[in-house]
């Protein structure tokens, strides 16, 4: 499949990692907006997990942002 491009997803806790923030700050950042997210679905059960996933692309943009 050619153009399709797959973005790597990262859980919170790598963003926080990557971003230099505490975990905390990061789950603020969903929840207030400043970060863009997506929760986690469990695919056999169909319940939504507790984890938190950012796109590269978001991770990216959090990150020129904060520069």
């Amino acid at each position: 499949m050619e153009g399709v491009k797959v973005e790597k997803n990262y859980n919170l806790k790598d963003v926080a990692y990557i971003l230099g923030i505490k975990l905390r700050t990061a789950r603020e950042w969903v929840h207030n907006g400043k970060l863009k997210a997506k929760k986690y679905t469990n695919a056999v059960s169909g319940k939504s997990g507790r984890c938190w996933y950012v796109t590269e692309s978001e991770l990216e943009r959090i990150k020129n942002e904060m520069k």
